[in-house]
């Protein structure tokens, strides 16, 4: 085979970033897998690749019940108050957006609650998992230490419960 001057080289380097490419995507996804062969994620490659970890929908029966908690008429919680001080300090170990994979411990993808509208968008579930009222306590969430105390899961039910009432939400 014969090439005009200079033509392999632009072939060969064409050849190479496609190559190199190709390595880095399936590296990227690669890396999105847990021990469970599933993950939890926010980039692109690990939500291209289907393991995007769980989706909220909870086949695995992960959740409790509804607390029941209510939104107090006088003095309620709200995301400045509250709900910020509270993520930071038990939730965003696992629920940041500037988590990645596996850094994520197998927290889903849209389940960030570094700002109040992750928070908002996923009010039941943080209600089924780590909230307490009058009707049960959940305490799926968070896995490990440090845990809420009980009256801090009472005050993240009426938190949650404030948040569903302000967006139009039922809780």
């Amino acid at each position: 085979m014969q090439f005009e001057c200079g033509k392999p080289r632009i072939a060969l380097r064409a050849f190479s970033v496609l190559h190199g490419c190709a390595l880095a995507a399936l590296l990227a996804l690669g890396a999105c897998n847990n021990d469970n062969g599933g993950s939890g994620n926010t980039d692109a490659a690990c939500m291209q690749s289907g393991a995007a970890g769980d989706n909220g929908n909870d086949e695995a029966g992960d959740v409790g019940p509804r607390t029941g908690s209510t939104c107090p008429d006088s003095n309620p919680p709200t995301y400045d108050n509250f709900g910020k001080q509270f993520m930071q300090k038990y939730c965003l170990r696992c629920h940041s957006q500037h988590l990645t994979c596996a850094a994520r411990m197998g927290a889903p993808a849209d389940h960030n609650f570094d700002v109040e509208l992750g928070i908002i968008g996923n009010v039941k579930h943080i209600d089924e998992v780590a909230a307490a009222g009058p009707d049960a306590t959940n305490m799926v969430m968070p896995p490990s230490d440090p845990m809420p105390s009980l009256d801090e899961r009472k005050k993240l039910g009426e938190f949650i419960a404030c948040e569903a009432k302000n967006s139009g939400q039922e809780l």
